[in-house]
């Protein structure tokens, strides 16, 4: 159910919800938020852009929900200047893992892939499966290594 909001109702939820509260809120269409609301609530409760992590968390949920609108690797290291693969992974792992942003980052590998901030269910358990994965192949290639040092 989407809820329209109004100034004297939009002030009333800034006064009681985070940034990150209200974006989630909106990018679940539970309200809805103008642009300009949007932008009001990220330029005011600017705790979210204190990190890098909370820069590009804000970037994906206003531009890239949905699976169908993944931004590639290296076009979002380029926005926010970032120089290596390696180090964008780390930002969407600080990110997935805190507690401070509740929306869940999803991606795709390959030519074709990216990261964007999952939408529908199916979505987000692509996206555990995905982890859960490659959990699983670390944590087999630990027990082959655990076998050749005790031969």
């Amino acid at each position: 159910m989407q809820i329209k909001m109004k100034d004297k109702e939009f002030k009333k939820l800034k006064d009681e919800y985070s940034a990150n509260k209200i974006i989630q809120l909106h990018i679940e269409s539970k309200i809805n938020l103008t642009s300009k609301q949007l932008d009001e609530v990220i330029n005011t409760k600017n705790e979210i852009f204190s990190t890098i992590e909370g820069r590009v968390y804000v970037y994906l949920c206003r531009k890239h929900c949905g699976k169908e609108n993944l931004i590639k690797n290296k076009d979002l290291r380029n926005l926010f200047e970032i120089g290596s693969d390696k180090s964008m992974r780390k930002v969407i792992q600080n990110i997935r893992e805190s507690k401070e942003f509740p929306l869940m980052i999803g991606s795709v590998s390959g030519k074709s892939g990216g990261f964007y901030i999952c939408v529908t269910d199916e979505e987000k358990k692509e996206t555990i499966d995905n982890i859960k994965h490659r959990a699983n192949q670390m944590l087999r290639a630990c027990h082959v290594l655990e076998w050749k040092r005790g031969l």
